[in-house]
């Protein structure tokens, strides 16, 4: 179990609310919520994959590795206007954005799992939900406020991401 190490770091980083969900997860069954885990983060070409399970500690670990593996991220729907501007408002000052339109994955109960999990980290379930650096930054309207007032560029160069004019 040479792997449990690094998940055990990794629930750690949870809000405390899944953290301890996560943790007794991994006490009862290591090797299922390592697969599922594992399963869910094996990115492809297309972006990155579900999670393996909708259980709340593989979201969790899910959500968590996925904001901080990637840049800025985007949980998204693919039909929201919304989103839609503040991913524009974002790829206008940087090309790291990774979007995730939670309705691709045609689940529902994944979809509510993800969002569930949103709202203990954010605290909202709406899309979108914008991180960067693997710090929530904010919904779409403070997503498009910020690109107006400067935040979001300052962010973004907070966290080291590659912008358009640097």
């Amino acid at each position: 179990m040479h792997w449990l190490p690094t998940l055990l770091r990794r629930a750690a980083h949870l809000h405390a609310s899944s953290r301890t969900a996560a943790i007794a997860s991994i006490a009862s069954d290591p090797c299922t919520v390592w697969s599922r885990w594992a399963h869910g983060e094996a990115a492809t070409s297309d972006g990155p994959k579900p999670p393996g399970s909708s259980e709340p500690a593989v979201v969790a670990l899910w959500a968590k590795t996925l904001t901080t593996t990637y840049p800025v991220v985007m949980l998204a729907k693919s039909w929201c206007p919304v989103c839609n501007r503040a991913e524009d408002a974002i790829r206008d000052l940087t090309d790291e954005l990774t979007r995730v339109d939670l309705d691709e994955y045609k689940n529902d109960k994944l979809t509510a799992a993800i969002q569930t999990e949103m709202q203990g980290l954010t605290g909202a379930r709406t899309v979108p939900r914008v991180f960067i650096g693997g710090r929530f930054f904010g919904d779409g309207s403070e997503t498009i406020q910020g690109a107006r007032t400067g935040r979001l560029i300052t962010a973004l160069d907070e966290a080291g991401v590659s912008t358009k004019d640097s």
